[in-house]
């Protein structure tokens, strides 16, 4: 598996006036990151000992801290083989330019990368389980070095992450633009900063002929100017900020992701705020979940259901199509609170445990041991809790 990592920047990141009050995205909750090894488990159920590798690939200058966690889900029925075919694989092309452009220092930065991996499980009932994954990632970034002081950076991530079992295809269609410019200036008696960041966090994520996409937008610019001589003397101190948030759920033939069309838009929020007040903070809620996926927190929770999945007339908004049985689950705040069923309370993220004990990483590389079990896992991932960027 592969997926490029969100650019979260912290409360301190590029200029601290750029999040009062409202803070980066996912700087406060990043959600683990996932990887379907189903397809593989013709190899981890053959009765012998696998390693399952997770590594950081071209990384420059960088420390992550990376915490795998290896998730099972079992069945009754005992497994007596399987096969793996890898169709498409190949190392990821990167490619890193720096030129001088009409006197400004110009780095550029192309990369891609693609994988398909097949695999059948034979059942000890004689029946089979055909399961695939498959991802393409494409990046690009561009860094302008104005001056000593100066830089622009802009830059995109756009990743398309899949999965079939049984002829069910599953996927998930991420996006994140990057805008930042940063300046900084200092004489005899004062220091300045100035900086803007811009940036985004799309996900489409695709159950057949059922969408739900989550759209996080900000936009924040700040300066701050202080004594050189005095730390305590503060010049400038000024700062505004915008952030949206939104969600959309219900069939793909309504779907068109740009625009994020009000037609089955559930939930919006829209926060603004100036030199560390909030001064804007509006928006609606309506979402209901007849097919069993939600949106929880950052993150999509629950397993989907296939039922009642009508492709171009459902509507999921304002609790129209509930099935019996799935509790609607309403939305308010920027970040979720929610009631379900009835009973109020906090979204959080589930704590993912699994059943295997990880041996200490280092700074770049951590590898789990999946010992023989009792051949009855029929599906299996690796979640990657707390990237750090």
């Amino acid at each position: 598996g592969a997926q490029y990592p969100f650019p979260v920047i912290y409360t301190g990141g590029v200029n601290p006036l750029l999040w009062r009050p409202l803070t980066g995205i996912l700087s406060f909750d990043i959600p683990a990151y996932r990887f379907d090894l189903t397809p593989f488990l013709g190899w981890l159920t053959d009765g012998h000992q696998h390693n399952i590798t997770l590594a950081i690939v071209d990384n420059w200058h960088g420390t992550w801290y990376l915490d795998g966690v290896l998730v099972l889900r079992r069945d009754t029925e005992d497994v007596a083989g399987g096969s793996v075919d890898i169709v498409e694989e190949g190392p990821p092309s990167i490619e890193q330019t720096s030129q001088n452009e009409s006197g400004i220092m110009v780095q550029r930065m192309r990369s891609n990368s693609g994988f398909r991996v097949q695999g059948v499980l034979r059942l000890a009932n004689g029946s089979t389980i055909a399961s695939e994954v498959f991802s393409h990632l494409t990046a690009w970034s561009t860094n302008r070095f104005l001056s000593e002081n100066s830089q622009e950076t802009v830059g995109r991530w756009h990743g398309v992450v899949g999965s079939v079992r049984d002829g069910k295809v599953q996927t998930t269609v991420s996006n994140f633009p990057l805008e930042v410019k940063d300046f900084s200036a200092q004489d005899s008696a004062t220091f300045q900063l100035n900086a803007c960041v811009k940036y985004a966090r799309d996900i489409d994520s695709f159950y057949g002929d059922y969408v739900v996409a989550v759209r996080n937008e900000m936009k924040s610019c700040a300066v701050y100017n202080r004594s050189l001589t005095n730390r305590s003397q503060i010049n400038v101190q000024e700062g505004q900020s915008s952030e949206d948030f939104s969600i959309w759920a219900g069939p793909k033939a309504r779907f068109q992701p740009r625009t994020m069309m009000h037609c089955n838009q559930c939930y919006s929020r829209k926060l603004a705020s100036h030199d560390g007040a909030i001064v804007t903070n509006s928006g609606q809620s309506g979402c209901a979940w007849p097919h069993g996926v939600y949106v929880c927190g950052n993150e999509l929770c629950g397993s989907f259901s296939a039922k009642h999945v009508r492709s171009d007339t459902e509507m999921v908004q304002n609790g129209a199509g509930s099935a019996a049985g799935v509790g609607d689950l309403h939305l308010s705040g920027a970040i979720g609170d929610v009631s379900a069923n009835g009973t109020a309370g906090q979204c959080l993220l589930p704590m993912r445990r699994g059943p295997h004990a990880a041996e200490e990483p280092d700074t770049l590389r951590h590898q789990l041991v999946c010992r023989p079990g009792t051949g009855r896992h029929q599906s299996a991932w690796v979640d990657v809790p707390n990237i750090l960027v």
